[in-house]
């Protein structure tokens, strides 16, 4: 392990992009974490972006929610049709 960064919570997501045209291409690692964005570069913190908090409308909240079950059933109909007769009581 070359270096060891702590975060403050689970990140969400994470990619790597090229920040700039220099030779050789290096390319930098952005982690989102809550209202976050750190960017690396080098294995070492580079930026640190902090988002704006917004609210969340309640129909979007119920939605979010109810995606992954909605996915699972998909998942159990298709793997077995009658499991998902028990779920969606």
């Amino acid at each position: 392990m070359a270096s060891e960064h702590s975060l403050v919570d689970i990140p969400s997501a994470a990619t790597s992009f090229y920040a700039d045209d220099q030779t050789p291409r290096i390319p930098a690692l952005a982690v989102a974490v809550g209202p976050n964005v750190f960017i690396y570069r080098n294995l070492r913190p580079y930026f640190k972006f902090t988002l704006s908090p917004e609210t969340v409308s309640e129909v979007e909240k119920s939605v979010w929610y109810a995606t992954p079950r909605l996915l699972l059933l998909q998942i159990m109909w298709c793997l077995c049709p009658s499991s998902c007769l028990l779920l969606s009581v």
